[in-house]
C-alpha cells in the first residue's frame, strides 16, 4: 500500500509507493494524490520500490501530474525502480518520465 504522504523540511509532500500498485493499493493511492491536490507544496514521488504498476495507477500519477502542472505546482520523481520505468515505457511514456525527473 502506498505510504501515507508526509511534508519534509523543504515544504513539498513526498508520497513513497509501494511495492505493488495493483487493486487496492491503487484505490488508496487515489485517494492519496486527491489528498496531495489539496495542497500548495509540490508533490515528489519515490518509486524505487515498484515492482508491480498497473495501468490504472500509471493513469492515476499522470492526472495527479497534470493536475499540479495546471496549478503550478512541480511534480517530481526521485527515484524508480526498472519495473516502473519499463512500465512507462511500454506505453510510450518515456517523454513523461524524463520531464518528471527533471524538476
Amino acid at each position: 500500500m502506498p505510504k501515507s504522504p508526509s511534508k519534509s523540511k523543504d515544504a513539498k509532500t513526498v508520497i513513497a509507493l509501494p511495492d505493488r500498485l495493483m487493486g487496492e493499493s491503487v484505490d488508496i493511492l487515489l485517494a492519496e494524490m486527491q489528498q496531495a491536490a489539496t495542497s500548495p507544496m509540490p508533490l515528489e514521488l519515490q518509486a524505487g520500490a515498484v515492482s508491480v504498476i498497473d495501468t490504472t495507477a500509471i493513469q492515476i500519477l499522470l492526472a495527479a501530474a497534470a493536475q499540479n502542472k495546471d496549478a503550478g505546482q512541480p511534480f517530481s520523481l526521485t527515484s524508480e525502480s526498472p519495473a516502473f520505468t519499463e512500465a512507462f515505457q511500454c506505453l510510450g511514456l518515456d517523454q513523461q518520465l524524463s520531464d518528471w525527473r527533471s524538476h
